[in-house]
């Protein structure tokens, strides 16, 4: 008797090039049937919203931070307000931060003929991080273009003045207690 072997599928190619979506689909053809049918469950979980009391309270407060945040004395406008939002990990802060910052009209972006002006610059911490590694990266999502070395005190010295040029109001960071591990 003869045996027969199913001929073995032929892995896609991909390069560096090669976007996160096809990569994440040739890895996920490699599931099993069960695998797959879970996969989508989770993604169907994973795309409702549900709205809960903390939601309005968040938006209160963030309403009620934007709105001292721009209210001026004597003609100049106060800076170096922290809005903190914490809790244990996987509560939803990151979900929560995003929603709060889409529907608030105040910090939207706004549109002129030289660009888009953003209020609201967003950088999430992926691993421990420096003073001088956040700095840099706040600098470059406000748009500011990184022409040399610098030192950690030289990035928060310049900082104030480049996020004043560029119309940042408010700063997200995402994931600060990689800061406190290092």
């Amino acid at each position: 008797m003869k045996r027969t072997t199913k001929p073995a599928e032929q892995e896609p190619e991909w390069d560096d090039s090669t976007s996160d979506d096809d990569f994440l689909d040739a890895i996920s053809a490699r599931m099993s049937d069960q695998e797959k049918r879970a996969k989508a469950v989770l993604e169907l979980a994973k795309s409702v919203y549900v709205p809960c009391r903390r939601d309005r309270v968040a938006k209160s407060l963030l309403s009620r931070f934007v709105t001292m945040m721009l209210a001026k004395k004597a003609g100049r406008r106060d800076d170096g307000r922290i809005f903190f939002v914490t809790g244990d990990s996987g509560a939803g802060k990151t979900e929560l931060v995003k929603r709060m910052l889409a529907e608030n009209k105040t910090l939207a972006p706004i549109q002129r003929s030289y660009g888009l002006i953003n209020p609201v610059v967003r950088h999430t911490l992926m691993g421990p991080a420096t003073l001088k590694f956040l700095g840099l990266n706040i600098l470059k999502q406000a748009g500011y273009k990184i022409t040399r070395r610098y030192e950690q005190g030289e990035v928060w010295d310049i900082m104030p003045e480049q996020l004043h040029l560029r119309k940042v109001l408010l700063i997200h960071i995402d994931e600060t207690q990689h800061l406190l591990k290092l």
